[in-house]
């Protein structure tokens, strides 16, 4: 499982800083390996993760430790029981993907689980994806359904592309601090 580089992890607990309840997912495999920032998260925040749920649903289950994660579908970890938390309450979301692009277009694995669970969240929320250089393409083939994120935290710097990522229920705090913003070509 690679892992976040230090300016990756660092970045992340900025921008989710000034926020209450942060939504991250729990790594599995080739995305990048959060278990660390979660930890980290869950000293200075309300930390929510997703399970899989009956019908292709997704949830967001607060959890207060590492512990009460355990193998779900897909070999994923979740926490082994769930009290919904209700969307309109989480400030930040920090998602995966296979791939995303310079327009904030992400591929994740064909389920569709966070497309669906994002879809009324997009502009309301911060979306920003855990990337690697590697996961970067130009573009990518999306369709309409597609959630794009509002931001990229790659290796050694954070590019936002929509919307600024300052705490959405007071004045704009500047968390993109050292994040670029999209250029036009």
């Amino acid at each position: 499982m690679p892992r976040l580089t230090k300016y990756q992890f660092r970045k992340a607990h900025e921008i989710a800083r000034d926020f209450g309840t942060i939504f991250i997912y729990v790594s599995k495999d080739d995305e990048l390996d959060t278990h660390k920032l979660i930890a980290r998260l869950l000293k200075t925040h309300v930390v929510v993760v997703p399970k899989i749920l009956p019908g292709k649903r997704l949830a967001a289950c607060r959890i207060t430790s590492l512990e009460e994660l355990r193998e779900g579908p897909f070999g994923i970890l979740e926490p082994r029981t769930c009290t919904p938390v209700p969307k309109k309450t989480i400030d930040l979301f920090f998602i995966p993907g296979t791939a995303f692009d310079e327009h904030g277009g992400r591929k994740g694995r064909g389920a569709g689980y966070f497309d669906r669970y994002l879809a009324t969240m997009k502009g309301r929320r911060p979306i920003v994806g855990l990337c690697s250089t590697h996961m970067l393409k130009k573009r990518l083939e999306t369709r309409p359904w597609d959630v794009p994120v509002d931001a990229l935290l790659l290796e050694h710097e954070c590019k936002v592309i929509s919307q600024p990522l300052g705490r959405p229920r007071s004045s704009r705090v500047d968390a993109t601090r050292g994040c670029r913003a999209k250029t036009t070509r």
